[in-house]
């Protein structure tokens, strides 16, 4: 399977528009995870949450425009108030202001936030978009992060198959710079990305489970970007340079990884 679009971008609208009910994507940086997805969400009109670990990582992309992913593609985006899921919509510009207009596109929320919410119902909503759900190595973690996840999801999803819809599907994109992250462990996932990282397989499918994961060894954008001034500084060998352009895991991750006999 061909991952990449004719510029060499991951071509998120292929990628999603496979059957699966999760696909988990963790690539270098700047690849267009994050853009596609979004761009791919809006193109559709589908309602969805645009999810992010900590409260601070929401403020950032709600109160500067320069950090909301949609601002590529309205520059009119703006966000309604709220500590919890807060609402994203087309705006109108006022003077110096952007007034929200319209019914939602989406909404953001932070997982350290909404976690615990409980009588919700998201039967309107059919996306979930898990950005950075990774957490990097300078980041806090928070208790239970693979749990919250879960509960999240629960509560989005709600009964919603048994009332004959749909299942809530979701995306989760990161950079891979830490194969030990709390959704791998939990979904079984470390060993199946060593063995990819070894083979350079770009794809997995549990068809069992509806998963696909996605590693991708082979963009034309990382290889662009090994000419840019960041990477020619850092040269060959460096573990950021690797994750970024390589889409190596952090080494370290490794260390205690090995067979040991039952």
């Amino acid at each position: 399977m061909n991952l990449y679009d004719e510029f060499g971008w991951l071509d998120m609208p292929k990628i999603l528009g496979r059957p699966y009910n999760f696909s988990i994507i963790c690539h270098g940086r700047g690849t267009g995870k994050t853009y596609g997805a979004v761009k791919w969400t809006l193109d559709n009109k589908i309602p969805h949450i645009y999810l992010r670990r900590t409260g601070p990582q929401i403020d950032q992309i709600t109160r500067r425009p320069e950090f909301n992913p949609y601002y590529k593609l309205d520059p009119l985006v703006c966000f309604g108030k709220g500590d919890g899921l807060r609402a994203i919509y087309h705006g109108e510009q006022e003077g110096d202001k952007i007034i929200p207009s319209g019914a939602p596109l989406g909404y953001v929320a932070a997982l350290s936030k909404v976690a615990n919410m409980r009588g919700f119902s998201g039967e309107f909503i059919d996306f979930i978009f898990y950005d950075e759900f990774i957490r990097k190595k300078q980041e806090k973690r928070f208790p239970g992060e693979d749990d919250a996840f879960l509960d999240f999801y629960e509560s989005v999803a709600h009964n919603r198959e048994i009332e004959g819809k749909g299942p809530l599907r979701c995306l989760l994109a990161a950079n891979s710079d830490n194969m030990a992250n709390e959704i791998f462990l939990r979904l079984r996932l470390v060993t199946i990305a060593e063995r990819m990282r070894k083979t350079g397989a770009e794809v997995y499918e549990d068809n069992k489970r509806s998963l696909a994961l996605y590693i991708p060894h082979n963009s034309p954008i990382s290889e662009k970007k090994k000419d840019t001034a960041l990477y020619k500084l850092l040269g060959t060998g460096d573990s950021y340079a690797e994750m970024s352009t390589e889409n190596e895991f952090n080494k370290e991750d490794f260390d205690n990884v090995r067979s040991l006999s039952l």
